[in-house]
């Protein structure tokens, strides 16, 4: 190294860890990480809270999640064989929707949501699509990820689950799209 001249310290995660040392694993979730999953998405679903309301996912009760979970089609993020986050590829109707992205509250700020949502993205091309869309409370995530707000909510979309859902008259969910190269 030349005098004079710092070599710039590699990226650390909030752990301490070097994030080129630990690479995360995309995979199909584990019947036996139901219940986590389960809780997880619970813990962030809406829910009425006095005259308001918190969360920001759509609740998926067990009996559903496990079918999705059963199909190969719930993904989780693995760190060291532990599942610190997850994701939803919903395909239905010609559309690929992003749903259910969490990742466990400790493990946040350290790109793995950036992970999952490229899992999904590649999942989207590889099966032709050319755009992924997303229901949020939370725009500026997605923008980080390359989404942009969506004209109009995928007619489909609001059969499959706009229409039961408790939040339907007052939804204040952004619809957003991600084009793929």
């Amino acid at each position: 190294m030349r005098r004079g001249v710092k070599r710039k310290p590699k990226k650390k995660s909030n752990f301490g860890l070097d994030r080129n040392m630990y690479q995360p694993v995309i995979r199909a979730a584990r019947i036996s990480e139901v219940d986590l999953l389960h809780e997880l998405i619970r813990s962030e679903s809406f829910r009425p809270v006095g005259d308001d309301w918190k969360g920001f996912l759509l609740y998926i009760p067990k009996p559903q999640l496990k079918s999705y979970v059963e199909g190969g089609r719930f993904l989780v993020l693995d760190q060291d064989n532990e599942a610190v986050g997850c994701v939803f590829p919903d395909e239905y109707d010609d559309i690929m929707e992003l749903r259910s992205l969490v990742v466990i509250p400790k493990y946040r700020n350290n790109g793995f949501a950036e992970y999952l949502i490229d899992a999904v993205k590649q999942i989207a091309r590889d099966k032709g699509y050319s755009e992924v869309y997303t229901l949020t409370r939370t725009p500026r995530v997605f923008e980080k990820y390359g989404f942009v707000l969506a004209e109009d909510r995928p007619l489909q979309k609001v059969v499959k689950d706009c229409l039961s859902c408790p939040r339907y008259e007052n939804c204040d969910e952004i619809t957003m799209m991600a084009r793929l190269k």
